[in-house]
């Protein structure tokens, strides 16, 4: 089962105490290995120096890239994740 969304609903005004106590480093951090997972780069190894600055060649081929993962559920994953 996925939810997507949740409502709170509260007769006073400290229902954001409780929504804050629900946002945890735990549950951040499974939410961002979700999305490493779907895109397919855990075990990835990072390079410590930053990549060329100059932009990118243009493919005379004209070969599209299409992605192993959907692009729009992993953003909206993402997106999730630095919101909760």
């Amino acid at each position: 089962m996925n939810v997507d969304d949740t409502l709170f609903f509260s007769p006073n005004s400290d229902i954001h105490v409780l929504v804050g106590k629900l946002r945890t480093p735990k549950m951040e951090m499974m939410l961002l290995a979700r999305v490493i997972e779907a895109i397919g780069i855990e075990g990835a190894h990072p390079k410590s120096s930053p990549s060329e600055t100059k932009a990118l060649p243009y493919d005379k081929t004209g070969n599209i890239t299409q992605p192993s993962f959907n692009y729009a559920s992993v953003i909206v994953m993402f997106r999730f994740s630095r919101a909760y």
